[in-house]
This record gives structure tokens, sequence and C-alpha cells, in this order.
């Protein structure tokens, strides 16, 4: 059987296990906060790193969009009134091509009829050179000269004509040209325009905004 003298010790030896216990449960909690502390600090460090790279691909980002739009805004209109100006040429020469074709046509007609009478008042007068007097040299000059009137009046009508044709023509052109003016200006009004306009001046607002510093990436702590 135990003695009474046992009774202290054990009691003893139970006391100093619960202060071993509670030593070792406080050191425990302490450890745990500790490490917990670390995991909040490594934590809010790696979010701010996160943020900064994040950050710094966004810049890297906007520039290289605003460089690739600037490239395909100016090729677009390039093209665009590259375009327009080979419709305008080609219109113009679709308009004045059979014009000029014509009006060479009627001259090349009406020089040939011209060396024709020529050629018959030579043929009429070689039949007379027997009888070539001076009243016959008159009537000569004078019946040359009324070929030559003639020929200046059928001239002066033919190129009156054509002329306000042509000019017709060059109205036409004229309103073409305005039409064509009309359309380009409804199309910097179309809201493609608009927000493409918008799109590129939004970029570049944030490329005059200057990149602030990086800071130095720090190591996390363990």
């Amino acid at each position: 059987m135990p003695t009474d003298d046992s009774k202290p010790t054990h009691s003893f030896e139970d006391l100093e296990k619960q202060l071993a216990k509670d030593t070792l449960e406080k050191a425990l909690k302490d450890l745990h906060g500790e490490i917990n502390k670390d995991i909040e600090k490594n934590k809010k460090t790696f979010s701010e790193e996160i943020q900064r790279t994040l950050e710094d691909f966004k810049e890297e980002l906007e520039e290289s969009v605003s460089e690739e739009m600037d490239k395909k805004l100016s090729s677009l209109f390039e093209k665009h009134f590259k375009e327009t100006s080979l419709q305008v040429k080609g219109s113009f020469e679709e308009i004045f091509d059979p014009v000029l074709k014509t009006t060479q046509d009627d001259m090349n007609r009406l020089q040939s009829q011209g060396e024709s009478t020529l050629r018959s008042w030579k043929g009429m007068m070689a039949e007379y050179e027997s009888l070539w007097t001076r009243p016959f040299i008159l009537v000569f000059f004078a019946s040359a000269f009324t070929g030559m009137l003639i020929f200046l009046i059928s001239i002066y009508f033919l190129w009156s004509t054509y002329s306000e044709t042509i000019k017709g023509y060059e109205t036409r052109l004229t309103s073409n040209e305005n039409l064509l003016l009309w359309y380009f200006e409804k199309y910097k009004e179309s809201p493609e325009y608009i927000e493409a306009e918008k799109q590129k001046q939004g970029i570049s607002s944030h490329l005059i905004i200057k990149p602030r510093a990086r800071k130095k990436r720090s190591e996390p702590e363990l």
C-alpha cells in the first residue's frame, strides 16, 4: 500500500506535468501566431509583387496596342484614299475618253472632207487651165476663200458643240468630286470612325502619363 509520503510526491509530479503541458501549449500557440504573422506578411509582399507585375504588364500592353492601332488606322486610311483616288481617276478616264475619241474622229473626218474639197477644186481647175485668165483667178480665189470660210465656220460650230459637251462632263466630274467629299465627311461622322478616334485618344492619354519608377523587388521573407 502506498504511504502518506508518496501522495505529495505524486501531486508534485502531476503539477510539474501540468506546468510542462501548459508551457508547451503556450509555446506552440506563440509559435503558431508567429507563423501566421510571417504568412500574412509574406502574403502581403507577394500580393504587392503581383500587383506591380500586373501594372507593368498593363502598361506594356497599352503601348503595344496603341502602336498596333496606329499602324492599322494609317494603313486603313491610306488604302481607303488610294482606292478613292483610283476610282476618281477611272471615272475621269471613263467620262472623257469617249468625248476625246469622238472629237478626234470628227476632226479627222473634217480634215479629210477639207482635203477632198481641195482635191475637187483642183480637179475642176485642171479642166479650165486653157481658159486661165485674170477674172478666172479672181473667181478661183473667191471660191477658195468661200470654201475656207465655210470650213472655219464648220469648225467653229463643231468646236462650240463639243465645248459644251466637255463643260457638261466637267460639271459632272465636279459633282462627283463634291459627292465624294460629302461621303468622306459623312464617314468621319460615322460611329465606327468616332469610336476609333476615341480609342486612339484614350490610349494616347494613357501613354502621356509618365510610368512610375519601378520599385526594387524585395525577397519574400520566410
